[in-house]
């Protein structure tokens, strides 16, 4: 969890609720101070719901399942019942154990009388096992879900979820983290520093951090890492231009080329995140100027 910029509350009560619960069962035993049973992320799409999962999953080391409704639903009749059962008799012979379910209002939007029948099937089984009379409250088995769509989730799954988590659209400071974060796992990577000193260590006391945080207004951390992949990879184009040249000059392939002898790559810089900003919009303005486009048809 370290790697997740921004979401400091968020990581320090998941940490709290879930990991410590699970890594020391014989302390958190009591039937009040064990881990939550249902753990829901929510809030718009590209802000970290997943990579809290998968992160969470590591750090508590609890075997992480990943379940879709594809692969629970049939067209036979009980089979989808036998598949959810399958799925937590192996949660608890493996507990502690963590199932995972992305794009939760998918599988447990709310129920109608013309709903499909085998999702409602799967739904009923699926919240039977999940707390019902036979239910082992003993097991340490949580069900963590990540849903855009927080009102459409049936209000019998909504309850069983007894902690709740949004995962807003970052702030200017959680923005200058998040980039901070993406910048210093590239250092990592590289083995060296790859752009100039003006983007090290972000922070609002800078000219470069403001111009940042207006430069990064609207975006999500999916946005953001969009942005620093392009703008990274600007010095990368550049060079391989003059790469492509003396190629062509030397009649030979690129492959070739003694890249030795040639100019060294420069560093990124603020430049490039201002090129890439113009050039990729996050995506709810894409959105936006779509709507307006077809309005206009």
């Amino acid at each position: 969890m370290e790697d997740i910029g921004g979401l400091n509350n968020t990581v320090g009560g998941l940490r709290n609720n879930i990991v410590l619960p699970l890594q020391l069962p014989g302390l958190f035993n009591g039937p009040f101070t064990s881990a939550s049973k249902g753990v829901l992320l929510y809030g718009p799409p590209g802000n970290g719901k997943t990579m809290l999962a998968k992160a969470l999953a590591r750090e508590s080391k609890a075997c992480f399942i990943s379940l879709k409704p594809s692969t629970l639903l049939d067209i036979h009749l009980g089979v989808t019942n036998k598949l959810v059962a399958a799925v937590w008799r192996l949660a608890t012979q493996l507990q502690p154990s963590i199932i995972y379910i992305d794009e939760a209002d998918a599988m447990f939007a709310t129920r109608v009388e013309s709903g499909h029948e085998t999702l409602a099937q799967l739904k009923a089984e699926f919240m039977q096992r999940w707390d019902g009379p036979e239910t082992r409250q003993d097991a340490q088995v949580v069900v963590l879900a990540a849903t855009n769509m927080l009102h459409a989730l049936d209000p019998a799954i909504r309850r069983r979820f007894t902690a709740a988590y949004k995962i807003p659209r970052p702030n200017g400071a959680s923005r200058l983290a998040i980039l901070n974060k993406i910048l210093k796992k590239h250092i990592a990577a590289l083995g060296t520093v790859f752009f100039e000193p003006t983007l090290l260590n972000l922070n609002p006391s800078t000219g470069a951090g403001q111009e940042m945080i207006e430069l990064t207004k609207d975006y999500t951390g999916s946005d953001l890492a969009n942005l620093c992949k392009h703008a990274l990879q600007a010095p990368l184009r550049e060079w391989a231009g003059v790469l492509r040249s003396r190629a062509i000059e030397l009649d030979c392939s690129m492959e070739e080329v003694d890249g030795a002898a040639l100019p060294a790559c420069r560093q990124a810089s603020l430049e490039d995140f201002r090129t890439a900003h113009r050039l990729n919009l996050p995506c709810n303005i894409q959105s936006q100027s779509n709507r307006r486009v077809r309005a206009s048809l």
